[in-house]
Formats: C-alpha cells, sequence, structure tokens
C-alpha cells in the first residue's frame, strides 16, 4: 500500500488517543484496582528471584513463563523497591506502545481511518485498560504483535519491490 502522508487531523487525532489512553492507563493506577491480583503475586514472587540472583529461561509458577516481562519488572523494582510501582509500572506503559503499535499496523496494511479506529479501539476496549493496570506478562503481547505484523508486512512490501541493490552486492561477492 501507498504511504499517504498524515494530515493535521489525523496527528491530532492519534495525540487525543494517546492522552486518552494514558489517562485511562495511568489514573489513580495505586489504588484502581484494589490490591494486588493473585498472578501479579506471582510474578512479584518470580521477580524476587530475580532480584536474588535466578536467571532462569522459564518460569514454571503460575502455570509456566517466558522470562522478558519478569525481567523486565526487575528493573523497576531495584529502583522503586518492591512494591506495587515498581511491579505495576511497566503494564499501563506497554498498553500505551500498543495503542501506538497498533496504529501504525493498521495504517500501513489499510489505511488511516483504520489506523485511528484501531488505535481507539485498543486505547478505549475495557479488557485492555483492565489488564494494563495490572502487572501481568500477557502485556508484552499486543505490543509484540503488532510490531511483529508490522515487521512481516514491510518485509514483505521490500521484497515485492525486488532485491536491494547493497544486498546483491554482498552476494555477489
Amino acid at each position: 500500500m501507498s504511504r499517504k502522508p498524515r494530515s493535521r487531523l489525523e496527528w491530532a487525532a492519534l495525540t487525543l488517543l494517546l492522552l486518552v489512553a494514558a489517562w485511562f492507563r495511568f489514573y489513580d493506577l495505586g489504588n484502581i484496582p484494589k490490591g494486588l491480583e493473585h498472578d501479579e503475586v506471582a510474578t512479584w514472587h518470580m521477580v524476587a528471584g530475580v532480584l536474588e540472583g535466578k536467571r532462569p529461561i522459564y518460569f514454571e509458577e503460575g502455570y509456566g513463563h517466558e522470562p522478558l516481562y519478569n525481567y523486565l519488572t526487575a528493573l523497576p523494582m531495584t529502583i522503586w523497591g518492591q512494591n506495587w510501582l515498581g511491579e505495576r509500572v511497566w503494564a499501563p506503559w506497554l498498553g500505551m506502545f500498543a495503542v501506538a503499535a497498533t496504529y501504525a499496523l493498521m495504517r500501513r496494511l489499510i489505511g488511516p481511518r483504520v489506523g485511528v479506529s484501531g488505535a481507539c479501539f485498543q486505547a478505549t476496549v475495557l479488557w485492555s485498560l483492565f489488564l494494563n493496570r495490572l502487572c501481568l506478562c500477557l502485556n508484552l503481547l499486543p505490543l509484540l504483535l503488532c510490531l511483529t505484523l508490522y515487521c512481516l508486512w514491510r518485509g514483505l512490501e521490500l521484497s515485492a519491490r525486488g532485491p536491494h541493490p547493497n544486498l546483491c552486492r554482498w552476494s555477489a561477492s
């Protein structure tokens, strides 16, 4: 699909969406939802193990987890301590990045209106809002999925144009 330049209206809509998404995700993060959910406690224990020096490639606790989110969560817990802020800081940020990645993917695949609509959905739908306020590894899923599909689509677009001249030089030598 040919790239269309972004209009001022599109920039304004995207900015407004990101502000709304930020408000929904960051407003009173320490009190809404109240307390820690049981999966958050399991994540807390896994991250505590990381802070003690354990470096597993797969966490068996809590029905099994890949390590990326736990290692990411260990960083703010070393800064702010083992409390709700250290644990929940990544969740709303990953939600914000997912809104932006959804916009980029949908805009590239279909167009600007669908990009803004998809970002609007991602910014305001209940399940996304709820999960982006909890410390759960599944907060990585929408972001990584959108980034993976974006890169795949971009690669398909580039391969349809033909080989890159610099790559041809390398393969000939």
